[in-house]
């Protein structure tokens, strides 16, 4: 990553911004009906969060003091969420979990992505160069479960963590991007659903990567992880009383 004197903006504003643009779009997502006109617009704000999170990780996994206490972390923290979904799907019969109790379920455990993207990139760095193969099952694994953004959020977070300038970042994640919108459509076998062309507003926060000064700036990390589940539980309760 090169820092420039024109960047401005270090990790932890990064990270603000993906909370709030996240929030923006969990609230659309449980709230607001999507045959209205300020679902889609919500839905549109919240296409910016998820690059910027993969960024962190990535991020994180290059600066961090120890490589596997973050892997196992995010890993543990991955799985207190989906037990919290499925104990959410035992008490209202809703699969938002990853695991397929109805063969109709959306998971909304957005951890896992990052998780399947930082243990790629923990494979693809290992020194027993046997095990970098198996980044590619990790990939492949996303897809098939049915994570969010499925394979193309991993491949994200792998190129964010291999490339290391941000012109190569930027341009990987523009090509990323419009492979995910626009692959369904030359390629049938893959479902395709006219809302995914919302994730071309994704490019808004790949262009903030510019901005970034390679800084850590002042968070506290623990609020980050009390935060997401918190603000998802309010709004699955909200959403089921209404």
């Amino acid at each position: 990553m090169i820092n420039t004197k024109e960047a401005s903006m270090n990790a932890s504003q990064l990270k603000w911004i993906g909370v709030i643009t996240m929030t923006i779009d969990h609230i659309a997502v449980y709230l607001i009906h999507s045959t209205t006109l300020l679902h889609w617009l919500l839905r549109g704000i919240g296409r910016i969060a998820f690059p910027l999170f993969a960024f962190m990780i990535a991020e994180g996994f290059h600066h961090t003091r120890n490589r596997f206490a973050y892997w196992l972390r995010l890993m543990l923290y991955t799985l207190l969420i989906e037990v919290f979904l499925v104990g959410y799907y035992l008490y209202t019969h809703i699969n938002y979990s990853v695991l397929p109790f109805t063969g109709t379920g959306s998971s909304v455990n957005f951890i896992l992505p990052l998780f399947f993207g930082l243990s790629a990139l923990v494979l693809l760095h290992e020194k027993r160069v046997w095990l970098r193969p198996f980044a590619l099952l990790i990939v492949v694994l996303a897809g098939w479960l049915g994570t969010p953004y499925g394979m193309y959020g991993v491949l994200l977070i792998i190129a964010f963590g291999i490339l290391r300038r941000v012109q190569w970042q930027l341009l990987a994640g523009v090509t990323l991007t419009l492979l995910y919108v626009y692959g369904p459509l030359v390629m049938p076998a893959i479902p395709y659903y006219g809302f995914m062309q919302l994730q071309l507003l994704a490019i808004i926060a790949l262009l903030m990567l510019f901005a970034y000064n390679g800084r850590r700036g002042k968070s506290n990390r623990w609020f980050f992880y009390v935060y997401y589940p918190l603000h998802i539980g309010i709004l699955m309760l909200i959403a089921y009383w209404l």
